[in-house]
């Protein structure tokens, strides 16, 4: 499976897909919205990680993006912006919220994957 993890923050990008990447499967990385939306329109992944601050494209266009792909994604939160909240995701989407522990980042997307794989693909789930 080919995984997305876009974050603006090389180390955390580096490290994480290291994770992701002896976890999950083949990983890609993007390190602003220009880049992820280049990725999602010519290549197919399993499954999208998205830093709510990447620059260039709000992570909500790129949301859109990975949905209407069918790409099920993650959204990586600072404290700034709860899911409910008006700037939340205007379609489905897992959260996880800054600081975590890799292996919440590993759960989480494999229970996304799981929920995608159970709704063939239809939706993302929300966490």
């Amino acid at each position: 499976m080919r995984i997305l993890f876009a974050s603006p923050e090389r180390d955390l990008l580096q490290c994480y897909s290291l994770l992701l990447g002896s976890e999950l499967g083949e990983v890609v990385t993007a390190f602003d919205g220009a880049q992820v939306m280049a990725l999602l329109e010519t290549e197919d992944f399993g499954l999208a990680v998205l830093d709510q601050g990447l620059p260039r494209l709000s992570w909500q266009v790129l949301l859109r993006a990975a949905n209407a792909r069918r790409v099920p994604a993650i959204v990586l939160l600072d404290g700034s912006l709860r899911p409910g909240s008006a700037d939340a995701a205007p379609e489905p989407a897992a959260f996880l919220r800054y600081p975590f522990r890799p292996e919440e980042l590993i759960g989480l997307c494999r229970r996304v994957l799981a929920m995608d794989e159970e709704n063939d693909g239809q939706v993302n789930g929300n966490e």
